[in-house]
């Protein structure tokens, strides 16, 4: 996907918490494809298209361009509700080990975690190996 980043200097986002948000809600209520969806949707926005995710209208946009009640779903996402299930994701992650951004998790099947705390080809090619070969 080509990045543009020019947001950055014009109208840069000031937290990607409200589109997280808003993935939990939509994880919790549709399931992770529905949720993927709107990720890679999030993710075209500002970062191909130049849109503020941490703006509640373009966030209600999205969400409205996939079909769904984006005016509910992101207010959903503004409750503590939806904090708890990010926070959930958090400690997930620090359960693991990890400390930093970006860090990649990868859950195979069985839903045992793998954790890659480096982000060389080597370590992502390892730990996908590892979860393959649990198949």
């Amino acid at each position: 996907m080509p990045i543009d980043g020019s947001l950055m200097q014009d109208n840069p986002v000031q937290s990607s918490y409200p589109a997280s948000r808003v993935f939990k809600v939509i994880q919790n209520m549709y399931g992770d494809d529905v949720a993927s969806t709107y990720l890679r949707r999030t993710r075209e926005a500002v970062f191909a298209f130049n849109k503020n995710i941490s703006d509640k209208d373009v966030l209600v946009k999205i969400v409205d361009d996939m079909g769904l009640d984006g005016e509910k779903i992101v207010t959903q996402a503004e409750e503590s509700s939806a904090q708890k299930l990010l926070n959930e994701d958090f400690q997930q992650a620090r359960n693991l080990g990890a400390m930093g951004f970006p860090s990649i998790l990868m859950i195979n099947e069985e839903k045992k975690d793998q954790y890659c705390r480096r982000t060389s080809i080597e370590c992502l090619y390892s730990r996908f190996e590892t979860s393959v070969r649990r198949k």
